[in-house]
């Protein structure tokens, strides 16, 4: 009877985590373990995601999103020698009620890569002077920079995989792409909820 009960703690042992895996692309430590694993961090029930207005076609609308942020030292994008360093944050997205902000996502990665976004993750600019700067392009509004308070910004540096937190995004129209800044963000407005 205790054999077929270790024997069974055993399985369920090796079953319970064999989902898991680390998917470490590029410099970003992004989406920790399977996708059904991802959605089941420690507080992930107890958030209610709206939808929003986003939408793939025009690449524009609002969109909540719950997940974490990460603090990368990354080089001056094409730089080669002497290149200044970036506190660079990207959140790593765990949940969207949102499909086609999920799929735009992964399209700005699958455009042959991109340094503001891979597939699970999006840039939310630089920490400079312990606040966030978030540098973004719209039809609407032109170059424009978004600082966050100092509160909002450590919140989003304290959030992890087991402490996740809600962001909202707004994202206008872009109809004429260009060269980014390195504290570029997709989003036009970044928002705690």
């Amino acid at each position: 009877m205790k054999k077929s009960i270790f024997i069974a703690c055993v399985i369920v042992l090796i079953l319970g985590s064999g989902g898991y895996f680390i998917y470490d692309k590029s410099s970003k430590n992004n989406f920790v373990g399977s996708e059904e694993d991802n959605t089941k961090s420690k507080n992930n029930g107890s958030f209610v995601l709206e939808k929003g207005t986003f939408n793939m076609a025009d690449e524009e609308g609002n969109v909540q999103v719950l997940g974490y942020g990460v603090l990368l030292k990354e080089n001056e994008k094409d730089c080669k020698e002497n290149c200044r360093i970036y506190d660079k944050v990207f959140f790593n997205v765990l949940r969207t009620e949102n499909k086609d902000f999920q799929d735009t996502i992964k399209s700005w990665w699958g455009e042959s890569g991109n340094y503001y976004a891979d597939n699970k993750s999006v840039s939310l600019g630089c920490v400079k002077n312990d606040v966030l700067l978030s540098i973004n392009y719209s039809d609407i509004n032109g170059w424009k920079s978004q600082y966050l308070s100092k509160d909002d910004t450590n919140i989003i540096l304290n959030s992890t995989f087991e402490n996740p937190i809600v962001l909202e995004f707004i994202k206008h129209k872009v109809t004429d792409g260009g060269e980014a800044p390195d504290c570029y963000s997709h989003m036009s407005t970044i928002i705690i909820k």
